[in-house]
C-alpha cells in the first residue's frame, strides 16, 4: 500500500491522455489520509494477534512501529521514483485503473 498510492499517483501523472487534475488531487489525498492509518492499525492488530509473552510485547510493538516509521517513508518515496526512474508503470497502472484515476 505504501508503494502502491504513490506508484499509482505516477501512473496516472505518465499516462497518455492523463486524468483530470482533480482527480490526481482526490487520489493523492484520499490515498495518503488512508495509507497512513491503515499503516498504524495494521501494525497494532498484527502485534494484538501474535502471541507474545508479557516481557517481550513491548519491544515486539515498538519494532514493528518503527519499522514501519522507517519502512513507510522509504516506500513511498520509491514508489514516486521507481515508475519515473524506469519508465515503465507496471501493476500501479492497473491499480490506477482500478480505482478509476484513469
Amino acid at each position: 500500500m505504501t508503494w502502491l498510492v504513490p506508484a499509482s499517483f505516477t501512473a496516472g501523472v505518465q499516462a497518455d491522455p492523463g486524468p483530470a487534475i482533480w482527480k490526481l488531487v482526490v487520489f493523492l489525498v484520499v490515498g495518503l489520509g488512508l495509507m497512513v492509518p491503515l499503516g498504524v492499525i495494521l501494525t497494532i492488530l498484527s502485534l494484538e494477534l501474535t502471541d507474545i509473552d508479557a516481557g517481550s510485547s513491548a519491544l515486539g510493538f515498538y519494532a514493528a512501529f518503527a519499522l514501519t516509521l522507517i519502512g513507510g517513508p522509504i516506500g513511498f518515496l520509491a514508489g514516486f521514483t521507481v515508475p519515473w526512474l524506469t519508465g515503465s508503470p507496471g501493476p500501479a497502472r492497473w491499480f490506477a485503473n482500478l480505482v478509476g484515476l484513469l
